[in-house]
């Protein structure tokens, strides 16, 4: 992800958590398409991968626990700073209302 934004960093080519394989391949796409599918997929495995994750069910455990929602953020950040079409992303861990304000208040060249 931030080599979009630091040019000289290393790109990486393998990672240790499968989930994040769509995400990836969202950016390296050969398509608009496709890789708005990509990111679609990821949001739709997103929950459920992290399943070990000490917040997972939070929402399950009452009123009185600091569960304040689910983002998948680096979706957003990738859609946002790849360009990725999110108009047909309809999940609840897609945080399309941030990017769409990243989109609003980018600094224009």
């Amino acid at each position: 992800m931030l080599v979009k934004v630091l040019p000289d960093r290393h790109d990486v080519d393998q990672w240790f958590h499968e989930i994040y394989s769509p995400l990836i391949l969202a950016i390296y796409a050969e398509s608009k398409v496709e890789a708005s599918e990509y990111l679609k997929n990821y949001c739709a495995q997103w929950y459920a991968a992290f399943e070990q994750a000490p917040w997972h069910e939070l929402h399950l455990q009452g009123e009185n626990r600091n569960y304040v929602g689910y983002w998948a953020i680096e979706a957003g950040a990738i859609a946002y700073l790849y360009g990725i079409d999110d108009s047909k992303i309809d999940h609840m861990v897609y945080p399309g209302d941030l990017v769409e304000y990243a989109r609003f208040h980018a600094p224009t060249a």
